[in-house]
């Protein structure tokens, strides 16, 4: 990570690590309850992953509590963003109630589930 411009963190503790080319993912950490409360900051690290230039992107989830449609929609978000840059989403950890709430949703059938 560079000191001079850190990689962007939200208040909550939500974090995206800036990829140092495009061939490395751009890595971004979900802490605790992500749902509409969170959604400013899901929107702020979507745009982070947009300005990044990377191609492809990490979601760790193994700190998430509770995702809601928000949470899930920044995920979809993610992941057409990567596939618009010929990149690929992969989600690292997800809860067991996340993942459930991924399934659910069918984005597990569309990007790399990493349990």
């Amino acid at each position: 990570m560079d000191p001079i411009n850190p990689a962007p963190t939200t208040a909550d503790g939500m974090s995206a690590d800036r990829a140092t080319s495009t061939r490395q993912p751009f890595t971004i950490a979900l802490f605790g309850d992500v749902d509409l409360a969170r959604k400013v900051e899901l929107l702020e690290l979507v745009s982070a992953f947009r300005r990044s230039g990377a191609r492809d992107v990490d979601v760790d989830l193994h700190s998430v509590e509770f995702m809601d449609s928000t949470g899930i929609g920044a995920l979809f978000r993610l992941r057409r963003l990567a596939e618009e840059r010929g990149g690929t989403m992969r989600l690292v950890a997800p809860t067991r109630p996340v993942r459930r709430a991924l399934d659910v949703a069918g984005l597990t059938v569309l990007v790399q589930v990493d349990d």
